[in-house]
């Protein structure tokens, strides 16, 4: 999370500048309340050292600070079958390598309203999108 951009800040300008200060690819930006932005990087980068460079760099006359969010390890799934759909068949079903799964670490289960939440050993579960 990147605190105190300017109003006048672009996806673009804090993409370039994030990918300066990180030395790493941007993969997204999502601009949220006033003056916040959700920066996603291809891979690990070293939040202290980004820290120290914008402390030296501002962007757009702002100085910005940064703050790690928590990673998501959670995917809720939604439209299951209410009547047969068991915690078995969805645990089956999202650590099977065929489906791009991984290791699930609980399901839980509403099949009254035809849904679940899956939780995964590792964050990455959470990254397939073809589930």
């Amino acid at each position: 999370m990147v605190k105190g951009l300017s109003e006048k800040t672009t996806s673009d300008g804090l993409r370039d500048y994030m990918e300066v200060v990180s030395g790493v690819d941007v993969l997204a930006v999502e601009f949220g309340e006033q003056g916040r932005a959700l920066v996603t990087f291809n891979e690990t980068y070293d939040s202290q050292a980004i820290t120290q460079k914008i402390a030296k760099r501002r962007l757009e006359d702002k100085r910005l600070s940064i703050e790690q969010v928590p990673v998501c390890h959670c995917v809720q799934v939604t439209g299951l079958n209410k009547s047969n759909t068991t915690k078995d068949t969805v645990l089956y079903y999202f650590e099977n390598r065929k489906n791009g799964g991984g290791d699930v670490t609980n399901v839980e289960i509403n099949a009254k309203e035809g849904w679940a939440l899956v939780y995964f050993e590792d964050p990455q579960g959470t990254q397939h999108n073809q589930y």
